[in-house]
C-alpha cells in the first residue's frame, strides 16, 4: 500500500523518505554544497523486505534530532517501538520536508574558541602608504567546512585598536577607523553580521557574502573611511576587512578549506592643512605625510555548531592561522 493515511510502509516508501530528491539523506548525511550535516546515512531496504520497528524508530528519531536543532523542538511525531506496527504518520513526510528546507536554520550553537590575536603595526614615516595583513581559518576538508556552516558554525573576525607608538594625529586616526570597522561578526554559510563597530563614513557593508559565496579572489564585506569632517588632515585614510578561499576542494560542491581574511590600511595623500578654518574662511587642500606608527590586533573566533540535539562532532576542528 501507498504511504498515506492507513497504509503500512513499504520499503519503497521508507527509501523515498531516505533517498528521493532532497529527502532525508540529503539533510542528515553528506548531501551537497549547503545540503548535509555528515552524520550516518540511513541504510535504505531492499525491495520486498520489511520495516522493522526499530528501523521506522530510528528515523523518526533522527528526523527529531534535525528539527530540534533547527527549531528547538521535534516534529511531534514519536518514535514506535517493537511490536508496534509500522505505519503511516502525517508528521515524518512532512518533517523530513521541513528540514531539508531549512537545512541552514539552527536554534542554538555550540562553544566558541577565542583567537589569542595577532597583533599588526603600521609604521610609516611619510604616512602614504597601504598595508595588508592576512589571517586564516583552515578546516581539515571540504566536507568539514559544509558540514561546520551548514550545522550552523560561524567564524567572527575581530579588530581592536593597540597603542598610539609615536602620539601624531595621524596614528590616532588610524586607531579610530579601526575601533570604527570593528571587524565583521557573524560569517555564516549565505551571510554575515557586517562590521561591529560604528562611526567615520561606511562606504561598503555587505551582508550577503557568507561561506557559499567565496571565491579564490577577495571580497570587500566591509570597509570605513576617515569620515571627512572639515578641516580633518587625513580624509583619504580608510580600512577594508575582505575574505577569499582556496577554491573547491572536494566532490561534494564545497567552497574551500581555506578562508582567508585581508584587513587593507589605506594612508591617503590628501586633507586639509588646518585644524580649525582660518579666519577668513579659507582654506588649502594639501597632501599631508604625518607620520603614523600604532598597532591593532586581530582575532579569528569560532563558534561551532551545537551538538547537545543529538548531532554528531562531523566538522573536527578549525585552525586559526
Amino acid at each position: 500500500m501507498a504511504y498515506e493515511s492507513g497504509g503500512i510502509i513499504s520499503a519503497t516508501d521508507y527509501n523515498n523518505l531516505l533517498n528521493d530528491t532532497n529527502k532525508f539523506n540529503t539533510t542528515w548525511s553528506t548531501g551537497s554544497g549547503d545540503a548535509g550535516y555528515g552524520q550516518t546515512a540511513i541504510t535504505t531496504k531492499s525491495a520486498g523486505d520489511v520495516v522493522t520497528a526499530t528501523e521506522w524508530a530510528s528515523l523518526i528519531n533522527k528526523l527529531n534530532i534535525v528539527r530540534t536543532h533547527q527549531t528547538g523542538a521535534g516534529t511531534g511525531v514519536s518514535a514506535v517501538v517493537s511490536g508496534d506496527l509500522v505505519e503511516y504518520q502525517s508528521g515524518v513526510s512532512g518533517g523530513v520536508d521541513l528540514a531539508y528546507t531549512n537545512r541552514t536554520a539552527f536554534s542554538a550553537q555550540g562553544s566558541t574558541t577565542t583567537d589569542a590575536g595577532t597583533t599588526h603595526t603600521i609604521n610609516d614615516a611619510d604616512g602614504l602608504g597601504s598595508y595588508s595583513f592576512t589571517r586564516t581559518a583552515t578546516f581539515s576538508s571540504g566536507d568539514a567546512a559544509r558540514y561546520f556552516f551548514n550545522a550552523g558554525g560561524e567564524l567572527n573576525f575581530v579588530l581592536t585598536a593597540g597603542s598610539n607608538t609615536n602620539g601624531t594625529g595621524r596614528t590616532a586616526q588610524m586607531l579610530a577607523i579601526v575601533t570604527a570597522c570593528g571587524g565583521v561578526q557573524d560569517f555564516r554559510a549565505s551571510t554575515n553580521g557586517g562590521r561591529t563597530g560604528t562611526g567615520e563614513t561606511e562606504t561598503t557593508n555587505d551582508l550577503t557574502i557568507g561561506y557559499y559565496d567565496l571565491t579564490t579572489s577577495n571580497q570587500t564585506i566591509s570597509r570605513v573611511d576617515e569620515s571627512g569632517a572639515a578641516y580633518t588632515p587625513y580624509t583619504g585614510d580608510w580600512i577594508s576587512v575582505a575574505v577569499k578561499s582556496n577554491g573547491v576542494q572536494g566532490s561534494n560542491a564545497d567552497k574551500g578549506t581555506i578562508i582567508t581574511w585581508t584587513i587593507t590600511y589605506n594612508l591617503g595623500t590628501t586633507g586639509t592643512n588646518a585644524s580649525t578654518p582660518p579666519a577668513d574662511g579659507g582654506y588649502t587642500v594639501s597632501a599631508y605625510n604625518d607620520a603614523c606608527n600604532g598597532n591593532f590586533t586581530s582575532k579569528v573566533n569560532v563558534t561551532y555548531p551545537e551538538t547537545a540535539s543529538g548531532l554528531s562532532n562531523t566538522w573536527g576542528s578549525v585552525t586559526i592561522g
